[in-house]
C-alpha cells in the first residue's frame, strides 16, 4: 500500500512544508507569533530557513522518479549553499556568509530570543542538498551513501527536537530535569526500536521478493530445457569464446557424443575441419 503510493506521500509532506515555511514567512511580515512559533518563549524559525524549507518541499511536491530536470537539481544546490554557507559562518564566525542577516533583519536581530540560523539546521540542509542532488544516481555506492546520509539526518534532527522538547518541559516545570533525561532516553530507544523493526521487516520482504523471482526463473528454466530436450531437431548453446555450454539429446545423437563429451568443448573443432581452421580464425579476427 505504502509503495504504490509513496510519491503522493512524498507530494503530501512537500505541500506541508511549503504551507509551514509559508506561514512562518507570514508571521515574520506581520508579527503573527502563533505563525513564527508556538509562543514567545520559543524560539523562532529563521526566515531564511523557513525559505529553504519551502524550496525543498516545493523538490518534493513536483518530485518524480523519471522526470528529472535541471531546475529540480537546482533546488538541492541551493539547499546545499545555504546550508555550508552558514556551516562555515557559525564555525569561523564569518558573519558576512550569512544570509539569514538580510531577511527581516531588524524584527531577528530585536527578537529576545536569537532567531539565527542554527549550527543544526545548517548541518541538516547542508546534508539534504546532498540527497537532493544525488536523488537520481543509480550507482549503488552513492545510493549507500544516500542512505546513510538519511540515518545522519534523522538521528540528528530527532535528537535536536526531543532534547528541545525537553528542555522547554524543563523550563515550564512540567518535570524535573532528572525525569527530562530519563523520558528523552525512553521516547529515542522506542523510536529507534520502532524504525529498525520496520527497515528489518522491509529488508525480509525485499529477500521474499529475491528467492520468490530465483524460483520463478528456476522453474522457468526447467520448462524450457524440457521444451527443448522433447525437440527432434539438434539444438544448442554456446557462449561468446565458442564454447558449447547447453546441447538437448538430439544434438548428441546427431554428432554421436554424449551431453558430458560435447559440453565445454569448442563449437569451431567440431564443425570446422583441421585445415581450415587457421583460414577461419585468421578471418575471423
Amino acid at each position: 500500500m505504502f509503495s504504490a503510493n509513496r510519491i503522493k506521500y512524498i507530494h503530501f509532506i512537500g505541500l506541508l512544508i511549503i504551507l509551514a515555511g509559508g506561514s512562518n514567512l507570514i508571521g515574520w511580515q506581520f508579527d503573527i507569533t502563533l505563525l513564527k512559533s508556538f509562543s514567545s518563549e520559543m524560539t523562532s524559525m529563521n526566515p531564511l530557513t523557513a525559505i529553504t524549507f519551502i524550496v525543498a518541499g516545493v523538490w518534493l511536491y513536483f518530485f518524480s522518479e523519471s522526470n528529472v530536470t535541471r531546475k529540480k537539481l537546482s533546488f538541492g544546490i541551493f539547499v546545499l549553499i545555504i546550508g555550508l554557507l552558514h556551516i562555515l559562518a557559525n564555525h569561523f564566525s564569518l558573519d558576512f556568509l550569512r544570509l539569514d542577516h538580510y531577511i527581516f533583519k531588524e524584527k531577528v536581530e530585536s527578537s529576545l530570543i536569537n532567531s539565527h540560523l542554527a549550527h543544526t539546521t545548517a548541518l541538516l540542509f547542508f546534508l539534504s542538498g546532498i540527497i537532493i542532488i544525488s536523488s537520481t544516481a543509480q550507482k549503488k555506492w552513492l545510493l549507500n551513501i544516500r542512505q546513510i546520509l538519511c540515518i545522519i539526518i534523522f538521528v540528528v534532527a530527532y535528537s535536536a527536537i526531543l532534547g528541545y522538547l525537553r528542555t522547554l518541559g524543563e523550563k515550564r516545570r512540567l518535570y524535573s530535569t532528572e525525569f527530562g533525561i530519563e523520558l528523552h532516553t525512553i521516547i529515542f530507544t522506542i523510536v529507534i526500536f520502532i524504525l529498525v523493526y520496520f527497515y528489518a521487516n522491509l529488508l525480509n520482504k525485499k529477500q521474499i521478493a529475491s528467492l520468490l523471482l530465483e524460483t520463478q526463473l528456476a522453474e522457468s528454466e526447467s520448462k524450457f530445457r524440457k521444451l527443448v530436450a522433447s525437440l527432434r531437431e539438434g539444438v544448442a548453446s554456446i557462449d561468446y569464446n565458442g564454447k558449447l555450454v547447453y546441447c538437448n539429446p538430439s544434438y548428441c545423437s546427431i554428432l554421436g557424443y554424449t551431453e558430458d563429451e560435447l559440453v565445454n568443448s569448442s563449437i569451431i573443432e567440431m564443425i570446422i575441419p583441421i585445415d581450415k581452421r587457421v583460414n577461419f580464425l585468421d578471418r575471423s579476427n
